[in-house]
């Protein structure tokens, strides 16, 4: 896959109502399933860093509200 160092997110809900938000992130770090990334908000909005890595598919580790369910372990 294509190595990205920096990538500017965009996300306007499909429903007009919603605030434009701006996040940027760099990959510091690559493992097998796993990145580190750095990220920068630019516009604070609620969920914002949560909201653009999984729609980026890059969800946040831990994160119960917008978890992937294909990296949980099953028990």
């Amino acid at each position: 896959r294509p190595k990205i160092d920096k990538l500017k997110l965009k996300n306007v809900p499909k429903i007009q109502e919603g605030k434009e938000s701006l996040t940027e992130y760099w990959v510091e770090k690559e493992f097998v399933r796993f990145s580190l990334l750095k990220v920068k908000i630019h516009t604070g909005r609620m969920h914002q860093i949560r909201v653009h890595m999984f729609a980026c598919g890059h969800p946040v580790v831990g994160d119960t509200l917008y978890e992937n369910k294909k990296f949980i372990k099953k028990k």
